[in-house]
């Protein structure tokens, strides 16, 4: 099979495993009764959230055994006996089970939920290309791996920052329902180079209250979904004074764009955000990131320019590419829900002087 590069497909390979694998008969009672797996994983719209508290019980399962470790269990649940490389259907049984040890799923107040995938650090590519060809000395090795790229803490954090993105686009569908002064001031600010007339005003807040009823609404949801992918972690080796470190893992997040659309509602959580999240001060960055990646995912914005060139509508960011710059919308996001520091809005508040070159690549297809 070909190798694994996104959340999706790791999913519809972790589904047809539940379904299709005859687990070991000590366990099948367990993994169909006390955890149902294939219900769990049984939606192609992604995990079941009636099932999500299984996963706790699998989790429970696999540490309450002290004469065997998590792995020594999961191996037993998938039957693999010997010293032989496991076949292909016992490495996806055993990758199955591995994902949902490290799949969760967070339910705030309000019932705003996320499902958050926190495969360990130490996997440099997706548990199922981990485990596919292993011998069981070798799975183990790896099952064995417990080093969460998102810990508890941060994982508290994304739950948090979902609920602000849905506050912060609930509060734009009110106020462009109907935009005040204030309101349309702030749409100027981050989208026209000078005084909008009024039918362009009129439209630009019709398209921001679309997209921002979009956001909500899958904020508001039991589909959204944070991962790590692990091969674009691994990518870029870059050195900073004494830090040695893998360039892409520090951007902020990314997410599939219309031309390559994953299934699923993923949001890739990368280094930068989880820094953002570190920090009071900062939180706010990691918020406008999800709403930043979400306006990509649901409304197929651009990265026309990045706020550290600037992002001041002018003769280079002009209204029609800041009506679809994924950065702009979330600067104005922050900005109307009183989020952005004068200090920031100063910063960013300026003239790009030119666009991305990626962006203007796109617009000549």
């Amino acid at each position: 099979m070909a190798d694994i590069n996104r959340f999706t497909q790791a999913y519809d390979r972790a589904s047809a495993s539940a379904k299709g694998y005859a687990f070991a008969d000590g366990w099948k009672q367990f993994l169909t009764d006390t955890v149902p797996i294939k219900v769990l994983l049984g939606s192609a719209e992604g995990p079941t959230t009636s099932q999500s508290a299984k996963l706790d019980t699998l989790r429970t399962k696999l540490k309450e055994a002290t004469a065997k470790t998590e792995a020594d269990i999961i191996l037993d649940m998938a039957g693999v006996k010997g010293t032989g490389a496991l076949s292909d259907a016992q490495a996806d049984a055993v990758a199955t089970l591995k994902l949902l040890r490290h799949l969760y799923f967070s339910e705030d107040k309000g019932n705003q939920s996320l499902w958050i995938y926190a495969q360990p650090y130490s996997f440099h590519k997706w548990v199922f290309d981990e485990i596919k060809g292993c011998t069981p000395a070798d799975a183990k090795t790896k099952l064995n791996y417990m080093d969460e790229v998102y810990d508890e803490t941060i994982r508290g954090s994304m739950s948090t920052g979902v609920q602000q993105a849905l506050s912060w686009s609930l509060n734009c569908v009110a106020k462009l329902g109907s935009p005040n002064d204030a309101t349309k001031t702030v749409i100027t600010r981050w989208f026209f180079s000078g005084t909008a007339a009024t039918e362009a005003m009129t439209k630009a807040a019709a398209t921001l209250l679309g997209g921002f009823t979009k956001v909500a609404n899958l904020c508001n949801s039991t589909k959204l979904i944070f991962s790590d992918e692990p091969i674009d972690r691994m990518k870029g080796d870059a050195v900073t004074g004494q830090t040695h470190y893998k360039s892409n893992w520090n951007d902020y997040a990314f997410v599939d764009g219309a031309a390559s659309r994953e299934r699923l509602d993923v949001v890739y959580i990368q280094n930068a955000t989880l820094t953002k999240w570190a920090s009071a001060d900062t939180s706010w960055m990691a918020t406008l990131a999800i709403i930043h990646e979400l306006t990509h995912r649901l409304i197929a914005t651009k990265d026309a320019v990045y706020d550290f060139t600037g992002l001041k509508p002018g003769t280079v960011l002009t209204h029609e590419h800041a009506i679809v710059n994924a950065d702009s919308w979330a600067y104005f996001a922050a900005d109307l829900n009183g989020q952005l520091p004068s200090s920031q809005c100063t910063q960013v508040w300026k003239q790009p002087p030119s666009l991305r070159a990626a962006y203007l690549s796109a617009l000549s297809h």
